[in-house]
């Protein structure tokens, strides 16, 4: 058996979010930050050449709401925490930076295929 090592035990371990994740999320990290929905995270996943699938992003977003990252805003729509935007290098974010939560909670209806 091993132990995972963890050098300040009175912190709970914070996992990073993940290099394909992190370049996939850049695009949501600019304040106000934006609502995105599952279709628009595929989307910037391939523009930054990471293939994933529907499902693997719903997990992601599970996983990153409940570790603080991002917010789900209403049923499959989310946006960046000021802390998710600051891990994954958002524009002009440093620490103390705080999201506009004033930004608008509605999404483009997706145009008609």
């Amino acid at each position: 058996a091993f132990t995972i090592h963890n050098p300040n035990p009175t912190e709970p371990r914070r996992r990073k979010v993940a290099a394909n994740w992190t370049a996939t999320l850049r695009s949501f990290a600019t304040p106000p930050f934006p609502l995105f929905d599952i279709d628009e995270v595929l989307r910037a996943a391939a523009d930054v050449g990471f293939e994933t699938t529907r499902s693997n992003v719903r997990s992601q977003m599970h996983a990153l709401v409940s570790r603080g990252r991002v917010e789900r805003v209403s049923d499959g729509v989310f946006r960046l925490t000021s802390e998710g935007a600051r891990e994954i290098g958002g524009e002009g974010l440093t620490e103390g930076t705080v999201a506009d939560e004033t930004a608008a909670d509605t999404l483009e209806e997706p145009a008609a295929a």
